[in-house]
């Protein structure tokens, strides 16, 4: 799952976003549109970034499923009022095209919604809330003018009519926080949420987030499989890192209740914020140092800050000094790892379990072509990035389609990929349901298929099980799914197949967690028989003491005077 930063004062923005988006409905400002990654013009709108927030990836369709993706990261410099940063390869560009892939699967399937066109309008939250809600006034715009045109077309009708969206519900976000801003949007319009990366607990609230579900499990699981994989390793002792927002507080919290349980010491946790420099990071490293028989550290952190700490132990001449037990946001991804594969050796990383590789998605993602692949329109800038070219004209290193190509190079898919395809096939499966049930001559969207369309589609939502990429999906009453984990190793720069898996409440498979001798990480060891343990502040470490004489020790801490002489 995944983070981040909020920024917004929720309550007057989204009294303004409502404001604008029913204005912009009723009077026609926000007209529908079917060119490719374009969108109409918002100068009406509040602007909080200056690149061009037009795009769009459009697949058309009678039905259509909104996506937010953070095709970009966000920006550090909270000062700096561009607020999006570079392209995010895996968690934007991967996870957008797992969407159109499962869009096209959906629609060359002729028994699923027969005679009706799935659609899809793709847009880019730069993993920033503001950004997000403000993409997602499309799917409420077009929604609202959707409702206020008339059932039914005549021929001469046709063309207008077409145009109109009927937006079912949205896939995404991937961040907790940009997905909880958005739930709290998307309900007042009732538009169900199927988000595929976001695992924040607070989300499992359904007084808040009534039409918020999930493919992927809550970290109050994944918090739960991190404790008994450090009971696995016997460590009684690690040190925590988490990044600043809801993601990494709310993942560390459960992880921080679950450790004390089990007797399972956090000599000191520490906070990452997104403008936390160098120093800092090296600072603290060494105070981590100090602790010389700790040697776990629990990563609960976004994929850069895990880099920011990689890079630092680099710097600091910590290889090999720690032993990295990483969350689903590290995962199996690149990103943290690349350049400093040295500094990971040894990680174990979480991942949600994943019963398929997506190899068909894998096929169609390396013959995709920058030439004829146009309906998603940051496409050109991934394969620019890729094989660092340029499309500009008389370029010292054109972009080729015949000299570059995706089939020869490697691949390493997002690990998020199969819940965006679930998520995907959530909603055609419940749309299906409301289908056969609503229009049984099953010739195209019918009235009855539009009436209370939200409540009806969350409803089938919630009573749904089908077979999924992932696995059997089926969600409880809180829109969460079953947490299922593979645990991986980070080993001579690779990935390491499945060491041991999580599931059903307990680690499982777990014999190969750790080749050879398993690491000790702790700070303190049982104390011999005449010794007592003694606190060492400010941490849950101690020391041992002899009893001295005439004593005896009650329980483990606490040395008593005895009445025996010479005792």
């Amino acid at each position: 799952m995944e983070s981040e930063m909020s920024f917004m004062s929720p309550l007057k923005l989204y009294m303004t976003i409502l404001f604008v988006a029913i204005c912009d409905c009723e009077a026609h400002v926000m007209s529908p549109y079917r060119s490719v990654g374009v969108a109409p013009e918002r100068d009406a709108m509040p602007t909080v970034r200056k690149p061009d927030i037009s795009k769009a990836a459009i697949v058309e369709g009678d039905i259509v499923l909104g996506g937010l993706f953070p095709i970009h990261t966000e920006k550090t410099d909270r000062l700096d009022e561009d607020q999006c940063g570079s392209l995010d390869v895996e968690r934007g560009i991967h996870r957008l095209e797992a969407m159109l892939y499962a869009i096209q699967q959906v629609n060359k399937n002729h028994t699923l919604l027969p005679n009706i066109t799935l659609g899809a309008q793709a847009r880019d939250t730069c993993n920033v809330d503001s950004i997000a809600l403000e993409e997602s006034l499309h799917f409420i715009a077009d929604s609202l003018n959707e409702q206020r045109k008339p059932f039914g077309c005549s021929r001469s009708e046709e063309n207008e009519c077409n145009q109109s969206h009927f937006i079912a519900g949205v896939i995404g976000a991937a961040s907790s926080a940009v997905s909880i801003q958005v739930a709290h949007l998307l309900r007042l319009f009732k538009l169900p949420q199927i988000s595929y990366a976001s695992t924040s607990p607070d989300l499992s609230n359904k007084a808040k987030y009534k039409y918020f579900l999930r493919t992927v499990p809550s970290d109050s699981n994944q918090a739960k499989a991190m404790v008994d994989i450090v009971k696995a390793l016997n460590w009684t002792s690690v040190f925590t890192v988490y990044s600043e927002g809801n993601y990494g507080r709310s993942g560390i919290n459960t992880f921080f209740k679950l450790a004390s349980a089990a007797n399972i010491c956090v000599v000191d946790s520490w906070l990452v914020y997104s403008d936390t420099g160098a120093h800092t990071f090296d600072e603290k490293l060494r105070g981590f140092m100090r602790e010389k028989n700790t040697r776990g550290v629990v990563v609960f952190c976004t994929d850069n800050d895990a880099r920011k700490l990689l890079d630092s132990a680099r710097r600091v001449k910590a290889v090999k000094r720690f032993i990295w037990l990483a969350s689903d946001y590290w995962g199996t991804r690149l990103k943290p790892v690349q350049g400093l594969e040295e500094v990971a050796e040894g990680a174990i990383t979480i991942s949600p379990r994943s019963v398929t590789k997506c190899q068909d998605f894998e096929a169609y993602f390396k013959n995709l072509d920058p030439r004829t692949h146009t309906i998603n329109p940051w496409f050109k800038e991934y394969w620019s990035r890729i094989f660092n070219c340029s499309f500009r004209i008389n370029s010292s290193i054109p972009c080729e389609p015949d000299r570059f190509n995706l089939r020869n190079s490697p691949l390493n898919i997002d690990d998020k990929v199969p819940f965006v395809i679930d998520a995907v096939f959530a909603f055609v499966h419940a749309l299906e349901k409301i289908y056969k049930a609503k229009c049984p001559k099953q010739d195209g969207v019918c009235k009855a298929m539009t009436i209370k369309r939200g409540e009806n589609l969350l409803a089938a939502l919630t009573n749904l099980s089908f077979q999924g990429v992932t696995g059997e999906v089926t969600f409880d009453k809180n829109g969460d799914v079953l947490g299922m984990y593979d645990v991986f190793r980070f080993i001579n720069g690779k990935y390491t197949k499945r060491v041991a898996s999580w599931r059903g409440g307990r680690l499982q498979d777990y014999a190969n967690l750790y080749d050879g001798e398993v690491p000790e990480s702790f700070c303190g060891k049982k104390c011999k028989l005449g010794s007592y343990k003694l606190g060492v502040k400010p941490s849950c470490c101690w020391e041992c003491i002899p009893c001295g004489r005439n004593k005896y020790v009650q329980g483990e801490r606490k040395p008593i005077k005895s009445t025996v002489p010479n005792y």
